[in-house]
């Protein structure tokens, strides 16, 4: 969070993304969508869709499921970012 701490530590840190690697950030907004049960997107569902999706569009994927997934109740707050590396 950013902000939040008046004096926040930061680490400086490189990494090296392999071929096809992707990069995915996102706000708890996201995992914290809930369905019309009450029960959260989560992690695991975020991960099943990178695992599981192909690499052309995994922004579109993701979003697509946590709306489809929480149906007519209205997500809070998402900022999604995807860095994806081509071979």
């Amino acid at each position: 969070i950013i902000g939040i701490a008046p004096s926040p530590r930061w680490r400086q840190q490189t990494i090296h993304l392999g071929p096809s690697a992707r990069l995915v950030l996102y706000t708890d907004g996201l995992i914290e969508a809930e369905n019309e049960s009450g029960e959260a997107f989560g992690q695991r569902r975020l991960l099943a869709i990178l695992r599981n999706g192909g690499p052309e569009t995994p922004l579109e994927n993701i979003l697509e499921a946590a709306e489809t997934f929480s149906g007519k109740r209205a997500i809070d707050d998402v900022t999604l970012f995807v860095l994806a590396r081509s071979e």
